[in-house]
């Protein structure tokens, strides 16, 4: 059973890339490992210190599935809730373009094209999720999207159907053909790239911790081990933490206080917990100097204590890892190691400087994930808990070099202000819209508690109604409907007088005849079934005293006073029966009641004064009756006002808004849509009382 559960597919936010060159006729598999390797080195000024969140940027040697003749680069990143790593391999994967002219990429993650998502208000009519696949690369840092064909010439040299990886190469490296995506939508793409490499430093938090020396003595010499053990803290069950209720592997005994580096998203991971110390621990006082680096040392020690314990990280490996492959004796890696001396990969470093291990040491790593992919093995790599093990194995760092630094940096960033939150979520729906000076102020009155303009609110609600956006896809706006398409189709007559309105007809008997026939029910069942619907509802409006006076009215006009004999209704069972059983059992309902009514005032208009007379008159024939009669005439009169339309619907929109308690919900998607930004209710009570 624990096997069944522990191969489950997982539901991971992931990138995907691939990059593809003009490959050579022979020996294309050195050729794609010996650029793998090259990349990285050129990336190292980049990827030096960086901490992932769950995997690091690869580069693997693999051959497309669909076409098993074309052998690429691929990788496959997983972010977890680190959405900056998802940006940074694409800020990556542009440098690469710039680098390698010839080089074509494609990225994707778990929603597909997150680069049309950004671009999405850009995007021509056309492409949607349905055409995009292999149609979108990444190509001398622009973005190019392979259009669909617009003429029959252009079908010879523009498949319409889905292409494959290597006929969409040959398109992007065709000069004749315009593969370059439009200026807006490469802006729009490729928006948050303008944040780094800046953004690398900024990510970064330092923080003092008080763990054990043994964590220290781990992290300094490999600071990327501090996300698998938040990671392994984070996501902890009770079986996990039985190992740090002993401690036996980092005892707090041996603490000192240390400045570790965490990413951002680590660090807020961690300080978010709530956590109560296992025994080991013996935390100061909650006012103490000391209790934060006392605090978030001991989650970290928890997080490592279950990251060297827990049998999912222990899981033996097959002893293949750059400590200890025997390099020296491979004739494979002396051979590859040669042809990058020839493409001058050391670049004239002399041997065992620094510079010239940090770059054997890449060379290394990928001829060993070259290996483990010939091997077919995934338990070829090597464990968490292996890497731990050998760091703990080698020479203790001296305590004076681990606490040398001191830094600790300011973590009041984690304080998010929820009227900048708001600001931030404002801004990005105006990022759909083009809105005047005038209405930027307006809003910001609104956001201070001022009115709403309840007119130009029904009237974008109206327009919005009106627009027969809607589809299977979701809501679709006036402004995103506009298209050289549908103009191609205003012209073509043939195309309107096939959607005419005018041309669909519902026949309600008929309709009601399928309906029939489709439960099985015969002419003469449905015949009795109407009749005996009818006075059962004829009955029970005879027994309700109360029955509305327009009501009662309605029902002379609408229905006859006794049932319809079944030897007068016709053949064809027309809609009549069925409309006036309808009729007896709705005027009963209190639905009208939920409705708001016009003032008084609209009663006196002069097309009403024939209702107030009828009304009068009935209530001086019932001076003479009881109380209870009186009052019921004034709910008839409160009945013959007409209902407010748009009041109702500013009511029910506005309820349905409070309802979201802040959060996103259908009615402020929409109106945030059509820009009209809707006040938050600060004040529950107050609201009440304003609506």
């Amino acid at each position: 059973m624990e096997t069944l559960f522990n191969n489950l597919p997982q539901l991971e936010d992931a990138i995907v890339y691939s990059i593809y060159f003009p490959l050579p006729t022979l020996d294309q598999i050195s050729f794609l490992r010996e650029t793998s390797v090259l990349i990285l080195s050129e990336l190292n000024q980049y990827l030096d210190g960086y901490i992932w969140q769950k995997d690091s940027f690869e580069l693997r040697i693999a051959k497309n599935e669909s076409d098993p003749s074309y052998p690429s680069l691929r990788g496959k990143t997983r972010f977890g809730d680190c959405i900056d790593d998802e940006w940074f391999i694409v800020f990556l994967l542009q440098q690469i373009s710039l680098k390698y002219q010839e080089a074509i990429i494609s990225v994707s993650d778990s929603d597909g094209e997150f680069l049309l998502i950004e671009a999405a208000t850009q995007l021509p009519s056309w492409l949607d999720p349905s055409n995009s696949e292999n149609r979108v690369f990444i190509y001398r840092n622009e973005l190019h999207i392979i259009p669909l064909p617009k003429t029959p010439a252009e079908i010879l040299n523009i498949p319409t159907g889905k292409l494959s990886i290597d006929r969409a190469v040959e398109l992007i490296h065709n000069d004749n053909i315009n593969t370059k995506a439009d200026i807006n939508v490469q802006l729009a793409a490729f928006k948050k790239l303008n944040e780094f490499p800046q953004k690398i430093k900024q990510n970064i938090h330092h923080a003092r911790c008080h763990i054990p020396r043994g964590i220290a003595h781990v992290l300094y010499q490999s600071p990327q081990l501090i996300a698998p053990a938040v990671e392994a803290f984070y996501t902890r069950d009770p079986i996990a933490l039985k190992a740090c209720q002993k401690m036996e592997n980092f005892p707090p005994s041996t603490s000192l206080t240390v400045t570790v580096k965490f990413t951002k998203t680590l660090y807020a991971q961690m300080v978010s917990q709530r956590f109560y110390p296992p025994k080991p621990f013996k935390l100061p006082a909650s006012n103490s100097k000391k209790f934060k680096a006392a605090e978030l040392g001991m989650k970290l020690a928890c997080g490592f204590e279950i990251l060297y314990t827990d049998k999912r990280y222990r899981k033996l490996a097959s002893g293949i890892n750059l400590e200890t492959y025997p390099f020296n004796e491979d004739p494979e890696w002396k051979l590859f190691r040669d042809n990058l001396m020839k493409r001058n990969y050391y670049f004239g470093e002399v041997e065992g400087s620094e510079k010239y291990k940090q770059l054997d040491n890449i060379a290394k790593q990928q001829f060993l994930l070259s290996k483990r992919e010939t091997m077919d093995n995934d338990a070829s790599n090597t464990t968490l808990f292996e890497q731990i093990n050998y760091l703990l194995r080698k020479p203790m760092i001296p305590d004076e070099v681990l606490t040398a630094n001191t830094t600790e940096d300011d973590d009041s960033w984690i304080n998010i202000d929820y009227k900048q939150l708001e600001e931030l979520l404002n801004e990005r729906e105006r990022g759909y819209r083009e809105i005047k000076k005038e209405s930027i102020n307006e809003q910001g009155n609104n956001e201070q508690g001022g009115s709403v303009d309840l007119t130009n609110m029904i009237d974008a609600f109206e327009k919005f109604i009106d627009f027969e956006g809607a589809g299977v896809e979701g809501a679709e706006f006036l402004d995103e409907h506009i298209s050289d398409d549908d103009d191609d189709m205003e012209d073509d007559d043939e195309p309107v007088d096939m959607l005419n309105d005018n041309n669909v007809r519902l026949d309600p008997t008929e309709f009601l005849n399928i309906m029939r026939r489709t439960l099985g029910i015969s002419k003469e069942e449905y015949q009795k079934l109407a009749t005996t619907k009818i006075k059962q509802e004829q009955e029970k409006a005879a027994k309700n005293d109360k029955t509305p006076i327009v009501a009662q009215e309605n029902q002379q006009h609408t229905q006859p006073t006794a049932p319809v004999p079944i030897e007068e209704m016709d053949d064809d069972l027309d809609m009549d029966t069925y409309m006036q059983a309808m009729d007896v059992e709705l005027s009963a309902s209190r639905i009208p009641e939920s409705f708001i009514h016009s003032p008084n005032e609209a009663i006196g208009r002069k097309d009403d004064d024939k209702t107030k007379d009828d009304l009068s008159s009935k209530k001086e024939k019932k001076k003479t009756t009881n109380q209870t009669d009186m009052d019921f005439d004034e709910e008839s009169e409160e009945s013959y006002r007409p209902v407010d339309i748009n009041l109702n619907l500013v009511k029910n929109l506005l309820e349905s808004f409070k309802s979201q308690e802040g959060l996103p919900g259908p009615v402020s998607n929409i109106f945030n849509r059509l820009g009209n930004v809707l006040p938050k209710d600060e004040e529950g009570d107050k609201s009440n009382g304003n609506s």
